[in-house]
């Protein structure tokens, strides 16, 4: 039992002390890691929102793809010392269809885009990490319709939706960054974003033999949002 107990003692003294050597190598690694700052332009992929895929409900028929919260799907960036002035854009949107025992169809799509401008700062907490804040300038668009045809005795239900939404405001952030590679980094970020959106809306209803009823509808609005740091960027200098 005493040799069992003296060899265990001397497996853990022996990975203890390749794990002492490896932490070892690994901070003098970090302390020699230098970021290629003679690049001066990047590329920023959002990879969280790229890794979303089409999906397809029960009884549907359609497909989606959207953004989590960051507007931004591709950014390109300038460094100045240690700021950057960027520009990014993004898009999503959805179509779904639903035809149910051929009396019934209903036809949805949604359609969104992104575009902004902005800068951030830099400030290094080692020689891997940054803290980064700044602001953009956002414009938005929203576009959406709606059709449910319904037949029953062979009577015609309708409606019809259609809006339409131009947004623009400011969008301020703090976030952090990663070097994998002198060249390569990933990041993410939170924001806040303060928007003034004007929407207009029509829409087209007929029950039965009733007449179609038209209306139109406008409003101004100012809206308020944020963005928690769950997106995943990826960087690349070049």
């Amino acid at each position: 039992m005493k040799k069992i107990v003296l060899i265990a003692l001397a497996v853990l003294s022996i990975q203890c002390t390749f794990a002492q050597k490896k932490n070892k190598k690994q901070k003098i690694k970090d302390q020699h890691f230098q970021v290629d700052t003679s690049k001066l332009n990047e590329l920023e992929l959002d990879v969280t929102n790229l890794l979303k895929v089409a999906v397809v409900s029960s009884g549907y028929e359609g497909y989606y793809f959207s953004s989590i919260s960051s507007p931004y799907l591709l950014t390109y960036r300038r460094y100045i010392g240690n700021f950057d002035i960027h520009t990014g854009f993004g898009i999503g949107g959805s179509k779904i269809s639903n035809v149910r025992n051929d009396t019934i169809t209903r036809d949805s799509k949604n359609f969104d885009f992104s575009y902004g401008i902005g800068f951030a700062h830099y400030t290094n907490i080692s020689n891997r990490f940054n803290l980064f804040y700044g602001s953009d300038v956002l414009f938005n668009l929203e576009t959406s319709t709606y059709e449910n045809v319904s037949y029953y005795s062979d009577e015609k239900y309708y409606d019809y939706r259609k809006g339409k939404t131009l947004g623009g405001g400011v969008r301020p952030f703090v976030g952090v960054q990663f070097y994998v590679h002198p060249k390569i980094s990933l990041s993410t970020e939170a924001a806040l974003r303060l928007m003034f959106d004007k929407s207009k809306s029509e829409s087209k209803q007929q029950s039965g033999t009733d007449p179609e009823e038209i209306s139109t509808t406008t409003s101004n609005e100012f809206n308020i949002g944020y963005t928690i740091p769950l997106n995943i960027k990826l960087r690349v200098r070049f």
